[in-house]
């Protein structure tokens, strides 16, 4: 049996303010030029400002406010993993403040969360009545039917997810007919008051379900609510499956779904949230936190992330000019040491759909600068037909400035060469 892995979030550590203090904010200084009596009845003002103001403080105290516990209200769940089963818990206000298309997913979610907390809240109600919380002995004679009967009839003709209400009423129907089936109803009396045995499945028949199910006894009504359990389990558990494919669905059901990210980048990123401080050991946890950050909207996040990578592979390419280091050895194509930053920069580009377009510049650029038959032959393969379109058209352009700058650079030589009559 799987487990599933749960974390509460990291605490958020008080921060004191570091914001330098004003010239004037510091304390009133006498003007030389001031004369002594001025000096005295300022200072008596001053004094006498003071203690008003510190009566006045006394008569009305400030209220507390909480605002760490404001956004920390909502708990939701970050489920992630290559099956989804690995949990980490993180607060719903605290990542809106750092995202706007969560929080805007948020408020698309927020009728649908309502609808679930309701339909939560029926299901709850009716497990009470049903196996193994109640059994039939104890539901008969705490004559229990009278509760339950107007729940199942709330339940169907109410049910907040109204996508379900045909299925629902289709559930009792047919849980109704079978009771009535296996003849667990009450016999219905006659007319003029004399008991008289008749089908009470053919005197159910056309009456709607408000008159049907009260012909039902303890028994048949128990099985009745105990079949609507199982469906609306059964409904709830479609949902949970179907939010895999629906973000707002997920965040109505206080959930976050991140397929195929690993443990070490989520717990970067609820560290950041929650400390504002970013840690990575290397480059590719960078870039699996910028691709976290960038698709949880977490811009700030996914600024510092891009800002550090592109640096340091502009650094890395830089040196790598001046030392005169094949781009192939680099990015781990060739024999020498490589450099990591430019390895995960370059793979992570090539392969991914949608690359960060400040770094997929930066390898298109590298690349039209520094591209010979060898690297071709390693990457080819690997960059899809609109790189390489890109790259061609890079490298034309090069070319032509390149062109250009030798016309320039010959002409000036050529006038300069010419001596005037």
């Amino acid at each position: 049996m799987e487990r599933t892995r749960h974390t509460t979030p990291l605490t958020t550590p008080s921060r004191a303010s570091t914001i330098a203090l004003d010239s004037s904010e510091r304390g009133a200084q006498t003007s030389p030029s001031m004369s002594s009596s001025q000096s005295s009845d300022t200072e008596r003002l001053l004094m006498q400002a003071e203690i008003d103001a510190h009566t006045h403080y006394k008569q009305a105290p400030v209220q507390e406010f909480k605002p760490l516990q404001m956004l920390m209200e909502t708990p939701i769940s970050i489920e992630y993993g290559d099956d989804l089963t690995s949990q980490l818990t993180m607060h719903e206000e605290l990542l809106r403040c750092h995202s706007k298309s969560f929080d805007q997913l948020c408020g698309k979610a927020k009728a649908l969360r309502e609808q679930y907390a309701q339909a939560d809240i029926l299901m709850q109600s009716l497990a009470k009545f049903v196996f193994p919380e109640v059994t039939i002995k104890q539901f008969e004679s705490a004559a229990m039917e009278g509760k339950v009967i107007p729940l199942i009839l709330q339940i169907a003709n109410s049910h907040p997810l109204q996508e379900y209400h045909n299925n629902i009423k289709k559930v009792i129907d047919v849980a109704v007919e079978n009771q009535f089936t296996l003849k667990n109803s009450k016999v219905p009396q006659s007319t003029g008051g004399v008991s008289k045995k008749r089908d009470s499945k053919d005197t159910s028949c056309d009456m709607s379900l408000r008159g049907r199910i009260p012909l039902l006894n303890s028994r048949g009504v128990q099985t009745v609510a105990e079949r609507l359990y199982a469906a609306l389990h059964r409904m709830k558990r479609a949902e949970a499956g179907m939010a895999k494919e629906d973000p707002v669905r997920a965040v109505a059901q206080r959930r976050i779904l991140l397929p195929g990210i690993q443990d070490t980048t989520v717990r970067l990123f609820v560290q950041w949230v929650y400390q504002g401080s970013l840690y990575y050991e290397d480059a590719e946890q960078l870039y699996a936190l910028l691709n976290l950050a960038t698709s949880l909207g977490a811009d700030v996040l996914a600024e510092m992330c891009l800002s550090k990578l592109t640096t340091a592979a502009t650094d890395s390419i830089t040196t790598a000019l001046t030392d005169g280091i094949p781009l192939q050895t680099l990015i781990a194509y060739g024999s020498g040491n490589k450099d990591n930053v430019l390895e995960v920069i370059f793979i992570n580009v090539f392969k991914d759909e949608n690359p960060p377009k400040r770094l997929l510049k930066l390898v298109i650029d590298t690349l039209a600068k520094s591209l010979d038959m060898a690297l071709w032959a390693q990457i080819k393969d690997l960059i899809g037909h609109k790189m390489a379109l890109d790259l061609i058209e890079a490298m034309v352009v090069r070319k032509q400035v390149k062109t250009e700058q030798f016309y320039q650079t010959s002409m000036k030589s050529e006038s300069d060469v010419t001596t005037p009559e």
